[in-house]
């Protein structure tokens, strides 16, 4: 018989773990490089939000069948959406950081 590699549960437990350490390893990015501490707050978002989208992904799931188009059609708009938007506020929040902060482009085009 055969047996999933990983199940939901070891899933979820996997996510809750990684929402409780994001924030612990940005907030050690922070101290240890304060000019980047924007992207340690962006860091500290990831793993909550991460867990949060799992269970919206799971309640969606469970709403409408694993096997529905509609299903699909859900989750498909929702998680491009929420790309499209994440994408977006990125590129605002890069483009407003000092310029100090971001790494020279003319040190990475030397060999």
């Amino acid at each position: 018989m055969l047996h999933e590699l990983i199940g939901l549960a070891e899933f979820t437990k996997l996510c809750v773990v990684v929402a409780v350490a994001t924030p612990i390893v940005a907030l050690v990015w922070a101290v240890a490089r304060p000019p980047h501490r924007h992207k340690a707050v962006l860091l500290a978002l990831l793993g909550p939000a991460n867990l949060a989208l799992w269970v919206l992904y799971n309640r969606i799931t469970n709403r409408f069948g694993l096997d529905t188009v509609r299903n699909l059609a859900i989750n498909v708009g929702l998680f491009v959406t929420l790309g499209v938007l994440g994408g977006i506020g990125y590129g605002l929040l890069e483009s407003r950081w000092p310029k100090d902060t971001r790494p020279d482009e003319s040190r990475e085009a030397e060999p």
